[in-house]
């Protein structure tokens, strides 16, 4: 993982998470890990719904 970042928004129950990955092969490595899974499983205890995943490339 490059970078890691939350986010605040207008509503103060959502907020904005960002991962940065050198590559998507880093990032399926990443998801891979049990820090991960236990990341994902603490997270579903207190969020109101899952969460969404987006994958954003680079502009040239």
């Amino acid at each position: 993982m490059v970078d890691f970042r939350i986010l605040a928004t207008a509503d103060p129950l959502v907020f904005q998470g960002f991962e940065s990955f050198t590559s998507r092969a880093a990032f399926q490595e990443f998801a891979r890990t049990p820090q991960s899974h236990a990341f994902l499983t603490e997270m579903k205890s207190i969020l109101a719904r899952y969460l969404e995943v987006s994958f954003l490339t680079p502009l040239p």
